[in-house]
């Protein structure tokens, strides 16, 4: 992390603030690399958990969740159905009713 945001900052010849986590599993970055995040200067760090911003994220902002737009999800349409929430708020009640997995938020 510490060399990605130096390489960027003497590239753009300005101070790097926002990162976006390498895509992985939630367990890919955590309180480690959100510390990082904040020792680096950065004021908000992009994470690979699936999810939209919520006002709860406000003291996380090195720990914010993300909406992937990947090779499966680039058509319009299934932008804004990703946007408007509704995939997330589904996954949960389904992820709820079978096996009491955490939320997505």
């Amino acid at each position: 992390m510490v060399e990605s945001v130096r390489r960027l900052e003497r590239e753009i010849a300005k101070p790097c603030l926002h990162f976006s986590y390498p895509y992985g599993d939630e367990a890919s970055a955590g309180p480690r690399e959100f510390d990082l995040a904040k020792e680096l200067g950065l004021k908000t760090g992009v994470t690979t958990r699936k999810g939209l911003i919520h006002p709860r994220h406000a003291a996380e902002l090195t720990a914010l969740p993300r909406v992937s737009l990947n090779g499966d999800y680039q058509k319009q349409r299934y932008v804004k159905v990703l946007l408007s929430g509704a995939p997330f708020a589904l996954f949960n009640v389904v992820s709820r009713a079978s096996n009491n997995a955490p939320p997505v938020t």
